[in-house]
C-alpha cells in the first residue's frame, strides 16, 4: 500500500477519532450552546445539557472514512477520482448542517433552540466557531486534492531521490558513491578491502592491478577512473565512471540484455499508459527500478531504452 494512501487514511481516522472528542462546530451565545458531535447535537441550555442525534452526523463521518477505503478496497485508476468526490460530498454535509442551523431553526429574527419537550424562542448575538475535527476534515479534502492531481505520488516527489544521494559523493568518494547506489537499487554485492564486487565486476581505487573478473572500474587518485575489460581499457570521468558502474550492475542484475529489451518490446515502442508494468515482464521489471531510482514511473519513461542504458544518461 502506497504511504500516500496509508496517509490519508490516518488523517481520516483522526478526523472520525477527534470528532468524539471536540466539536465540528459550535453556535453560543450568553445561555446556550450548540455543539454538533458525532453522535448528534449537544445543547447546552441555562444550566440543563440533552443530545438529540442526527442522521447527518454519521453520514459525514461515514463518507470521510468511505473516500479512504476506496483508494484501498478499488485498486483502479478512478478511485482517485471518486475519493475525492466522497471527500468534498462530507465537507458539503457540513456546510448544510450549518445552513439548517441558521436557515430553519431562526423564526423572525428569534433562535429556536431545540428542548426535550418543544422549543424556546429567545433574542440574542450567536456566534459560530469551529473545532479541530472541522479543519481535519478540510485538510482531508485538500490531501484528496493532492492525491488526485499527483497520482498519489506526492511524498516521491518531495523526498530525495536515491541518485540524489549518490550524486553527493560522486566527485569526492566514487567508490561511496557506488556503494550507496549498490545499496539504494538492493543488488547484491560484496565490499571488502576498499573494493566492490557484484555480478563479475570489480569497483576499487588504487592503481590498476590483475584483472579477475569480467569487468573493473578503477577510480584513480588524481582523479577521473578506467574501464577495464579482457578486451580493452578506456579513460571516464568520474561522474561517468560511477553511472556506467551502477549501470553495468543493473544490466547484470537484471539478466536482461539489449537484444532481449528490443525483441520483446518492439523498437520505438512506447506503453501507452501507467499500466504498462502490467503488460509486459521486462517493463515490470524497469518499471520497479526506475521506481527505486527516481520515485515514479510513468509512461514518458517507461519506454524501449534498457535501465543501464538509460542509467548512463546521466540525470
Amino acid at each position: 500500500m502506497r504511504r500516500e494512501v496509508v496517509t490519508y487514511l490516518v488523517l481520516a481516522l483522526a478526523f472520525v477519532v477527534s470528532w468524539l472528542i471536540w466539536p465540528l462546530w459550535t453556535a453560543r451565545s450568553s445561555f446556550f450552546e450548540d455543539k454538533l458531535m458525532l453522535n448528534g447535537m449537544h445543547v447546552s441550555l441555562l444550566g440543563s445539557s440533552f443530545v438529540y442525534s442526527l442522521a447527518i452526523t454519521y453520514l459525514i463521518a461515514g463518507y470521510a472514512l468511505i473516500s479512504a477505503l476506496v483508494l484501498i478496497l478499488w485498486k483502479n485508476k478512478y478511485s482517485l477520482y471518486a475519493s475525492f468526490i466522497i471527500a468534498f460530498v462530507s465537507l458539503t454535509l457540513v456546510v448544510d448542517s450549518i445552513i439548517f442551523r441558521y436557515r430553519y431553526l431562526i423564526s423572525r429574527g428569534a433562535y429556536v433552540v431545540p428542548t426535550p419537550t418543544g422549543y424556546i424562542y429567545f433574542q440574542a448575538s450567536v456566534s459560530l466557531s469551529f473545532g479541530p475535527p472541522f479543519w481535519l476534515l478540510l485538510a482531508l479534502l485538500v490531501l484528496s486534492e493532492l492525491n488526485l492531481s499527483t497520482k498519489a505520488s506526492w511524498l516521491r516527489r518531495v523526498r530525495k531521490r536515491p541518485l540524489d544521494k549518490v550524486a553527493v559523493s560522486v566527485q569526492t568518494q566514487p567508490l561511496a558513491a557506488v556503494l550507496i547506489g549498490l545499496k539504494e537499487l538492493g543488488i547484491p554485492h560484496e565490499y571488502r578491502e576498499g573494493s566492490i564486487k557484484f555480478n563479475g565486476v570489480e569497483v576499487y581505487e588504487g592503481s590498476p592491478r590483475e584483472l579477475n573478473s569480467d569487468e573493473a572500474f578503477v577510480f584513480q587518485p588524481e582523479g577521473g577512473a578506467l574501464h577495464i575489460t579482457p578486451a580493452s581499457q578506456e579513460r571516464l570521468e568520474t561522474r561517468e565512471a560511477v553511472m556506467s558502474a551502477l549501470a553495468s550492475a543493473v544490466k547484470r542484475w537484471q539478466g536482461v540484455t539489449e537484444n532481449e529489451y528490443e525483441r520483446e518490446r518492439g523498437t520505438g515502442r512506447r506503453a501507452a499508459d501507467d499500466t504498462c508494468a502490467d503488460k509486459l515482464g521486462l517493463c515490470r521489471r524497469d518499471h520497479d527500478l526506475r521506481r527505486r531510482l527516481f520515485g515514479y514511473c510513468c509512461a514518458s519513461t517507461c519506454d524501449t531504452v534498457a535501465p543501464d542504458t538509460f542509467l548512463r544518461r546521466g540525470f
